[in-house]
C-alpha cells in the first residue's frame, strides 16, 4: 500500500498521544465528551447486548464508566459486557458488567468484572472497541496480540463496530490485510465519524 502506514508506526503515534494526554491532564475531560458524543449518536433501541471495555487508566484509555452507569440505569434490560482476557489463548470471553460493583484487576492490571452471566460474542449488537489508532477506512490497530481481532471475527456482521480513542484517526491509511475486520465508526475527542468502507 502505497503511503500507508504500518501497524507499528500507528503503535508508536497512538501511545505518543496517550503520553500526550496523560502529561496535561486531559484524559477525564476528554473521556467525558467521549461519554457524551457515544450517548448522543448511538440510537439503542432494539440493542440487547453492547460490548464495551473498562479503562486501564495507567494507559490513558478513554473512561467509559460514567456512560455504562447511564446506560445501566436508562436501559434495565440492556446486558453490558465487558471483557474478560485468558492470556494464554489471547482470547477473551464477555461477561454482563454490573456497574454497581466495583472490578477486579487482573495480573496485567486490566479491570474485569465478576464472572456472572457469559454472552457469546454473536449476540453482540454494539461493540465499543479500545484501540490505538484507526484511519478513516476502518482500519484500526490495537495492542497487537489479537484479542480484538479475534472477538470481532466471531461477532456478527450486523454488529455495529465503534472504534474508540481520545485523539483524532490516523489521516493516513493504515496497513491492513483481508483478515482485519473494519470499523463502522470512531469516536474521539474531536467527534464522532463514519468510516470509508
Amino acid at each position: 500500500m502505497e503511503n500507508s502506514i504500518s501497524k507499528e508506526e500507528a503503535r508508536a503515534f497512538g501511545k505518543s498521544q496517550r503520553r500526550s494526554l496523560m502529561s496535561t491532564g486531559l484524559v477525564n475531560s476528554s473521556s467525558e465528551v467521549v461519554c457524551e458524543l457515544l450517548y448522543t449518536h448511538i440510537n439503542l433501541s432494539g440493542v440487547k447486548v453492547v460490548h464495551a471495555f473498562l479503562p486501564m487508566l495507567n494507559q490513558a484509555e478513554p473512561n467509559l464508566f460514567p456512560l455504562l452507569q447511564r446506560w445501566q440505569n436508562e436501559f434495565p434490560d440492556l446486558k453490558i459486557v465487558v471483557p474478560v482476557s485468558d492470556f494464554r489463548t489471547k482470547t477473551f470471553d464477555q461477561y454482563v458488567l454490573d456497574t454497581s460493583s466495583m472490578p477486579s484487576y487482573s495480573v496485567k492490571g486490566i479491570p474485569e468484572p465478576e464472572k456472572t452471566e457469559m454472552i457469546e460474542a454473536n449476540r453482540t449488537d454494539v461493540a465499543l472497541i479500545p484501540l490505538l489508532a484507526a484511519d478513516k477506512w476502518g482500519n484500526r490497530v490495537g495492542y497487537g496480540a489479537g484479542f480484538y481481532d479475534r472477538f470481532l471475527a466471531n461477532c456478527r456482521a450486523d454488529c455495529k463496530k465503534i472504534g474508540v480513542a481520545l485523539y483524532p484517526f490516523l489521516d493516513q491509511e493504515l496497513e491492513h490485510n483481508e483478515l482485519d475486520v473494519k470499523l463502522d465508526c470512531y469516536v474521539s475527542g474531536q467527534g464522532m465519524f463514519s468510516c470509508i468502507n
